[in-house]
């Protein structure tokens, strides 16, 4: 059964610049990750094993191209490697940008799914000094970041959904 928010993945579907594009979850950094676009949510699964800020431009350049360009809320989930300093500074820098061209519709938000207290507790002390709230969630909590990222609660579960489904593109191994 193909949930009302959850659309194959057309020509028209990734025309334009519109954040209500849908985009079926797909696999994008050369298999390393999936992405899935829908109710105005991205959804991002990396199984990463080096980040380098090469592949965080390469992360921006596919993920902006399936969006439309699109600065949607998002959830994001690091099956393996974290960013380090110099990635994460290049992954803000790329945000600020897109930021500048194309402010967020509505209040943006982060969710960042990690099993790592310590990694949950840098998110919200990034969240403190950001202008973006940044909330962090425990794995088995997917469906509550589905919920807080969710612009209205209708769109919770289809959200979810496309995270269930871009989750099992880059699967656990």
């Amino acid at each position: 059964m193909t949930h009302p928010l959850i659309y194959p993945r057309t020509p028209n579907a990734m025309s334009g610049t519109s954040s209500s594009a849908r985009v079926s979850p797909c696999r994008i950094l050369d298999g390393q990750a999936a992405m899935a676009f829908g109710s105005e949510v991205a959804v991002l699964v990396f199984r990463v094993p080096k980040w380098t800020v090469e592949l965080a431009d390469r992360l921006y350049e596919e993920s902006t191209a399936l969006t439309g360009r699109a600065n949607p809320r998002t959830i994001v989930h690091m099956l393996e490697a974290e960013p380090g300093a110099r990635v994460r500074r290049r992954l803000a820098d790329l945000q600020s940008a897109l930021d500048r061209e194309r402010p967020a519709t509505g209040q943006r938000r982060v969710a960042v799914l990690a099993d790592s207290p310590i990694t949950r507790g840098a998110v919200t002390a990034l969240g403190w000094l950001s202008r973006d709230p940044l909330r962090g969630f425990p794995s088995r909590e997917a469906m509550d970041a589905a919920r807080w990222v969710a612009h209205a609660p209708k769109d919770a579960e289809a959200i979810h959904a496309l995270y269930v489904g871009t989750h099992q593109l880059v699967g656990e191994s």
